[in-house]
């Protein structure tokens, strides 16, 4: 009898208590997911001419997604929703940073800071104020409006921005045509001459003796202790 007392007055039996550890363990899983995708998208954003600038856009990132967060907990219908930094808004973001410090440096421009920060700000208050009218006129059904190709094709621009924005921090380098490409002919010829030296007949001889080694691998079952002139008239040479 007093075994089972100590089992029901344990506070592990609390449905309230275990509760509250069910929404301690969710909120650290979404406060480390956000802190990885704050860090994430402030360096896709605050990168090239703003890579010096990267420890404000971690801030700006930090700052964002805890009042959202904040906001969203406090004041939406919903109980259980978590906001967080969005991929393709971020993306976005950081084609319009981008443009704008690219004209700014183009006019000769140095303070690079307060022009990211206002874009940043800018479009953030836009993006919210259409929201919030959409909202309250109960337009959002109009969005089934919208021509699948253009959802389509914004979330596959989306993702290409993404893949070469992910490329470009970590390569410094961002992908295009010209440093992307196919090694070709004339590639091969020249990395063979700097690994003969620099020297044609070398590189040449080298391409010759791999092509000898290949043929005599392909053919070395048909031969069978007979006379091959073809290769025997390359050893010759």
């Amino acid at each position: 009898m007093a075994v089972s007392r100590v089992g029901v007055d344990s506070p592990f039996s609390n449905q309230k208590f275990r509760a509250a550890l069910t929404d301690i363990f969710a909120g650290t899983i979404c406060s480390i997911l956000s802190i990885a995708y704050c860090l994430s998208y402030a360096a896709l954003i605050f990168t090239g001419p703003l890579e010096h600038l990267l420890s404000y856009g971690v801030a700006v990132t930090f700052l964002s997604a805890a009042v959202g967060g904040s906001i969203v907990a406090l004041r939406s219908s919903l109980p259980f929703s978590v906001a967080g930094p969005d991929s393709n808004i971020s993306v976005v973001l950081a084609a319009l940073v981008a443009t704008v410090v690219q004209r700014v440096v183009a006019d000769g421009g140095t303070d690079l800071l307060e022009p990211a920060l206002i874009a940043l700000s800018l479009a953030t208050a836009i993006t919210g104020l259409l929201l919030c009218v959409l909202g309250f006129t109960h337009a959002g059904r109009a969005i089934r409006f919208v021509p699948y190709p253009v959802i389509g094709g914004f979330l596959g621009a989306t993702g290409w921005l993404m893949i070469t924005g992910a490329i470009q921090v970590v390569a410094n380098q961002r992908p295009t045509l010209t440093n992307i490409r196919v090694p070709r002919r004339r590639d091969r010829r020249q990395a063979l001459l700097r690994r003969g030296g620099g020297d044609p007949a070398a590189s040449d001889a080298a391409a010759l003796e791999k092509s000898l080694h290949s043929a005599r691998s392909s053919i070395g079952g048909i031969r069978s202790g007979t006379s091959c002139p073809v290769i025997d008239r390359l050893d010759a040479c």
